[in-house]
């Protein structure tokens, strides 16, 4: 956890082909629960695919912002991305 003035950081640095296992939802339910016990606002940076895992961190969400850039191919995913 980096530890910044009014913000702590829990950062994944290894990159996805490097990682030794892909979570399982039930490892995001459980880091959540973990996580509001002691903090008052949890922010998630989400990869633009979601599977069964990273959609128990939407699922479990009070609001949800999807980010996007303003090209048509990527409105229109982020359309489907907030229909879903």
């Amino acid at each position: 956890i980096l530890r910044l003035p009014g913000v702590h950081l829990l950062a994944n640095s290894a990159p996805a082909a490097q990682a030794p296992f892909l979570p399982h939802w039930t490892d995001y339910y459980k880091l959540i629960a973990f996580i509001r016990q002691a903090y008052s606002c949890v922010v998630v940076d989400l990869p633009e695919s979601v599977n069964d895992a990273t959609a128990e961190v939407v699922r479990s969400a009070e609001q949800v912002l999807v980010v996007t850039s303003a090209e048509i191919a990527a409105l229109t995913l982020a359309e489907q991305r907030c229909q879903e």
